[in-house]
């Protein structure tokens, strides 16, 4: 009996092991849906005091640890009902920092998640995140910072990308004007930073949203941010894009408001010269190509 594998050296059987283990599991599972069950909860709490608001935040920071895993973010809505209560803080909070948190959460739930993405279209958060980085929540007392818009973009990023039928919605919207005001320099280097990795993916993605960006003139903006900021790699492949959907209106565009733009691309060129601007520099040498 000693020599059979399916006893232990304790005297327990594997058998018998397996079944505790089963008890061990579903314990486990029962703990921590009834954990999540009550972290949702919290998210219906009103937000009157700081001990109030501090406690929907720490509610929103451990579910944000528990839905970085997907099977998670799936059981935050189809088991705990808590996508839906989420979605709805990004508009009815009053604090900037839980209409932060709940972004990341919207973001973490339906990044590569279909079933996800469609409830969260169910619950208009498209709209929701659109106004959120635009500023348009909040009152004069919490205007809208640049933690919640960078957090905006995040998630709307998650929430339309590899998703054909929902970049047709953000176009709709109106999401390109979102991403536009973006894109001037006086705006935070961070929010120009995400904004521009949203629209090199999504130029790529969509000949249509290439068609309304170079209609509503991104190109000069994305030129000026290949000149002036650090913001190269990003900046240029969305430029890039657009150029190949429409060198002549593009080239044009960057001529009228840049001025003499192949002196000032070269000098921008001569500056990537090291060995570790190369990806910058192979973006800057095609757009020279491409707008000649």
């Amino acid at each position: 009996m000693a020599d059979n594998p399916m006893y232990k050296t304790d005297g327990i059987s594997s058998t018998e092991v397996s079944e505790m283990d089963k008890e061990v599991m579903s314990s486990m599972v029962e703990d921590e849906s009834k954990t999540m069950k009550e972290l949702v909860a919290a998210l219906s709490d009103p937000e009157d005091t700081i001990e109030q608001v501090r406690a929907k935040e720490t509610a929103l920071e451990e579910l944000v640890d528990r839905c970085d895993k997907i099977d998670y973010a799936v059981a935050l809505h189809s088991f705990a009902n808590g996508l839906f209560p989420t979605i709805d803080l990004l508009g009815s909070s009053k604090h900037g920092s839980i209409r932060s948190l709940a972004a990341e959460l919207v973001a973490l739930c339906v990044k590569d998640n279909p079933p996800c993405q469609a409830w969260a279209f169910e619950r208009d958060a498209l709209k929701l995140l659109l106004d959120l980085h635009s500023g348009r929540v909040g009152g004069e007392d919490d205007a809208v910072g640049e933690t919640e818009r960078v957090k905006a973009i995040s998630a709307i990023s998650a929430l339309i990308q590899h998703n054909d039928d929902a970049i047709k919605a953000f176009l709709w919207a109106g999401g390109l004007d979102n991403m536009r005001q973006d894109l001037h320099m006086q705006v935070g280097a961070r929010l120009r930073g995400r904004a521009c990795f949203v629209l090199q993916w999504l130029f790529e993605s969509s000949k249509e949203a290439c068609k309304q960006a170079v209609d509503k003139r991104f190109a000069p903006l994305l030129f000026a941010i290949l000149l002036e900021s650090e913001e190269i790699e990003y900046a240029g492949r969305a430029l890039r894009s657009l150029v190949k959907c429409d060198s002549t209106s593009c080239a044009e565009q960057i001529r009228v408001e840049e001025g003499e733009w192949r002196a000032r691309l070269n000098r921008r060129l001569e500056s990537l010269s090291s060995s570790e601007s190369e990806d910058e520099r192979q973006i800057v040498e095609e757009l020279v190509r491409l707008l000649s």
